[in-house]
């Protein structure tokens, strides 16, 4: 798709990762951490010790962690949903552990209690509700190639 100025729009995982991001953000969450691709993950303060959580316990390390209130939101961006399927169901059987270690962060007030999962895809998803129940998602997102970011949430 070419832009007004004949630019073509190229949407990746690093545009997806940084617009929901920014949405999150903007919409009150706190974003503690953003794996945007074609950067380092770590370094210090919360974007660290969010990946040294992640590293410590061996689990997929997710796209962007965010956190509002007492609930933690983990979100992979991907072309393929299925390709994320295990980190799911991964993340869902450790969710106990994985609260507790988000609550043992020395970075700011992190009091978590609810671990919800959520999914970025890279393109245009025409099925995002059927999508949201298959997966057992609580927040399913896309950007297309207009670079439009869509979202449903399963709890509206």
């Amino acid at each position: 798709m070419s832009s007004s100025s004949g630019f073509k729009v190229r949407v990746d995982q690093s545009h997806c990762n940084l617009a929901l991001s920014r949405y999150l953000s903007d919409i009150g969450w706190t974003v503690l951490f953003r794996d945007p691709g074609r950067a380092t993950r770590g370094g210090r303060g919360t974007q660290g010790e969010v990946l040294r959580v992640f590293e410590r316990t061996g689990l997929p390390i997710p796209d962007i962690a965010a956190c509002s209130g007492e609930r933690l939101l983990l979100i992979e961006v991907d072309k393929s949903l299925r390709n994320n399927a295990e980190s799911f169901k991964t993340y869902r059987h450790e969710a106990s552990s994985l609260l507790l270690a988000f609550r043992g962060m020395s970075t700011g007030d992190v009091t978590l209690s609810t671990l919800m999962l959520g999914f970025c895809k890279v393109g245009h998803e025409r099925t995002p509700e059927q999508k949201l129940a298959e997966f057992q998602l609580d927040l399913f997102a896309s950007v297309a190639s207009n670079a439009a970011l869509s979202l449903v949430w399963a709890d509206q």
